[in-house]
């Protein structure tokens, strides 16, 4: 069983959609994210909780996407 197969047996019961389809709901949370609050989220996280140098934004995004695009496969 991959991830997303048992993050959607897990979370049924509070999201019957992701259990319905994960990858059509992870792409719908793609599509609809906003970058520039994801942005200001992640510089306030880095600032606060990670010691020494961290991915700018930019990089980190497009690694997310990465990942993301393996998911959907």
């Amino acid at each position: 069983m991959n991830a997303m197969e048992r993050d959607a047996t897990k979370y049924a019961f509070s999201d019957p959609q992701f259990r319905a389809n994960p990858r059509a709901e992870l792409a719908v949370a793609l599509n609809n994210m906003d970058i520039s609050t994801l942005e200001g989220d992640y510089e306030t996280f880095v600032k606060s909780l990670v010691a020494g140098p961290a991915l700018p934004f930019k990089e980190a995004l497009e690694q997310f996407h990465a990942v993301v695009r393996k998911l959907l496969q």
